[in-house]
């Protein structure tokens, strides 16, 4: 689905939105990694219970997208943080 609809952005070319879909995309590919990393550490640390590989399959995709997603509102912040703080420069020097 993320790549369909950062395709579909790419077409009515708004990359920003397009950006924000492939990131999104690669996170979820990268899932796989996470859960083989997990995984091997689960079996290393001899875990062996029933519920540890259906949470980890979760929290494999939801922990990298959370974090891209709060990284995502930290650089929209900082970015109308700058462009309050350039406007209200140019309001005094204007």
């Amino acid at each position: 689905a993320t790549v369909v609809l950062g395709l579909r952005r790419a077409l009515q070319r708004r990359y920003t939105a397009h950006q924000a879909w492939m990131q999104r995309c690669l996170c979820c590919l990268g899932s796989a990694v996470v859960i083989r990393i997990s995984g091997g550490i689960t079996t290393l640390a001899e875990l062996d219970a029933a519920w540890i590989y259906p949470t980890m399959a979760w929290v494999s995709w939801l922990g990298p997208m959370a974090v891209l997603e709060l990284l995502n509102v930290a650089r929209s912040h900082a970015s109308s943080e700058k462009n309050s703080l350039t406007r209200s420069r140019e309001e005094r020097e204007g």
